[in-house]
């Protein structure tokens, strides 16, 4: 009953910002804009169909034009912690091959601590992991499992919110309202910086670096509402292995 509310709730609220201009590029829906959304509040934010935010939008883009439409997924993905708005399509896109996965959610095809997967080495073709790694307290140690499972020539995609030169976390912070001045937010445990891509390459990946303005006109970024909101993308290929 509750749920029925809240989604009459969010298609009222939705009815000014119906028209054009705008397309959602994870459900297709038009919209004169996108609603605002977060605290602090942020315009342009949220899509009144399928409630992708300007991350969504990106990651989506990206995947079903350089990854779905190219065959660079293969035939099994994990994706950890999905997103709502485009869980269904990647497990549309990958077919029985699709492993979802969390910690905490039920509703997923497997319950599984990042830092500790318990399933074979080289096991995916590709890797969803976005805005997990900042709740994670050895990311070092999540970042190897994720390379440890995924194949030779696989591709791992991740994502985490940047907002400084250099990444910053202290291992004393530990209390929520602590972790809030400090990170951001409450079950934050570092503020990440550019130097991210770094860290990947620590685990053995090599790392290249999407951004919104690199990657899509100034024009596709307004209509799609993919903002600096929406951050960068970190491709993270796990090179063949050579013999010897």
């Amino acid at each position: 009953m509750l749920e029925s509310l809240q989604t009459v709730a969010r298609w009222t609220r939705s009815i000014p910002y119906r028209g054009s201009g705008r397309v959602c590029t994870v459900c297709k829906a038009t919209a004169a804009a996108f609603l605002p959304f977060g605290t602090p509040q942020r315009e342009e934010a949220q899509c009144w169909r399928c409630h992708s935010l300007e991350r969504h939008r990106f990651m989506w883009h990206y995947i079903a034009n350089e990854m779905t439409s190219k065959d660079r997924l293969g035939q099994s993905l994990l994706h950890i912690a999905p997103e709502a708005c485009i869980s269904d399509r990647l497990r549309e896109a990958i077919g029985a091959g699709y492993v979802s996965a969390d910690l905490f959610a039920s509703n997923v095809d497997v319950q599984m601590d990042i830092t500790d997967i318990q399933l074979p080495e080289n096991s995916f073709d590709s890797i969803h992991c976005s805005h997990v790694l900042e709740h994670v307290e050895d990311d070092h140690k999540a970042m190897t499992e994720l390379f440890r499972v995924l194949k030779p020539g696989g591709t791992a995609l991740l994502a985490v919110p940047i907002s400084r030169q250099e990444t910053y976390e202290d291992s004393t912070i530990v209390l929520p309202e602590e972790r809030l001045k400090a990170f951001g937010q409450r079950d934050h445990v570092r503020i990440y910086g550019l130097d991210f891509a770094d860290r990947v390459a620590a685990a053995g990946f090599k790392v290249t670096r999407i951004t919104p303005e690199t990657y899509l006109t100034p024009l596709d970024r307004k209509t799609f509402g993919i903002t600096e909101h929406a951050g960068d993308i970190f491709l993270a290929e796990k090179r063949q292995e050579t013999g010897a």
